[in-house]
């Protein structure tokens, strides 16, 4: 019997060790009681055990010192793909802005080509007016016997409007003066305007 009472105590010891690291180990984890700092502080009293312990915390702090870094790093990470996100949508933004841009310059240059012809359609009125005013003033100062001679050799639309710038007294004596068949015609016409 004191044989097995021998054998236990290993056992009793080995349990009850098992015991105090698992408790350490709660106590650590829980931060209620830096049990690893206990240790360490007692593992440093013990000679030739002074420069482990002082490699561990100099390991420990550069372990701390690296993820307070990583930490940096990954929020800086995070800022950037925010950062990136928003440049992406304003790149977005500005691209449809250029597309509506470039849509609005493309109408406004039809606007603008359509109003050139137009111009230059209503200068082409205004030169053509300004000639025929001209033609219909020398009318009105020629002599009546050649003002019809001319204006039987105009087409008949010209002749009369002519005609209908020209006093009544003027117009009468021109077309007295045309040939009768052409002065019929230019007469149903000014009838007609």
């Amino acid at each position: 019997m004191a044989m097995t009472r021998l054998l236990r105590w290993p056992w009793v010891v080995l349990l009850v060790l098992l015991a105090l690291v698992v408790a350490g180990v709660a106590l650590q984890r829980t931060h209620a009681l830096p049990v690893g700092e206990y240790l360490l502080r007692g593992a440093a009293r013990v000679p030739g055990l002074e420069t482990v312990v002082a490699t561990y915390r100099l390991g420990e702090e550069r372990s701390a010192r690296l993820a307070a870094r990583e930490g940096e790093l990954a929020a800086r990470a995070a800022e950037l793909a925010s950062r990136e996100a928003e440049l992406e949508s304003e790149r977005a933004r500005l691209e449809a802005e250029a597309a509506r841009l470039d849509a609005r310059a493309n109408d406004l240059d039809r606007r603008e080509a359509a109003l050139k012809d137009q111009a230059a359609q209503v200068g082409t009125a205004v030169t053509q007016t300004t000639r025929a005013a001209k033609l219909y003033a020398i009318f009105g100062e020629m002599r009546p016997k050649d003002a019809a001679r001319l204006a039987g050799e105009l087409p008949p639309e010209e002749a009369a409007r002519m005609l209908l710038t020209l006093p009544e007294r003027d117009a009468a004596a021109i077309l007295a003066e045309m040939d009768p068949q052409a002065a019929a015609q230019l007469s149903q016409m000014l009838a007609g305007l």
